[in-house]
């Protein structure tokens, strides 16, 4: 059987459902929150349900702000790690 190429669209893919946390699952959740941002800042803009729209603004962010901070975090927890097992060798 030939091995062909793997298209960016089935990498991103495998990178989601890889399990842990990785690269893939924190790019494609900054780009779906993204979306989802520039999407209240239209209804924002048009007025649609105007009284919501500041409050999910404000969820969102912090949503998008909590993750990528506990993601750095863990990233640096674990290269530290890394760093203190490799010295012990």
């Amino acid at each position: 059987m030939e091995s062909r190429p793997k298209s960016a669209l089935e990498e991103l893919i495998l990178a989601i459902l890889a399990p842990g946390v990785g690269p893939g699952l924190i790019i494609a959740f900054n780009v779906t929150v993204v979306a989802l941002l520039l999407f209240l800042v239209w209804m924002a803009v048009v007025g649609v349900g105007a009284s919501h729209v500041p409050i999910f603004l404000f969820l969102a962010t912090g949503l998008l702000l909590s993750v990528n901070w506990f993601y750095a975090i863990l990233t640096a927890t674990e290269n530290a790690e890394e760093e203190k097992l490799s010295k012990n060798k």
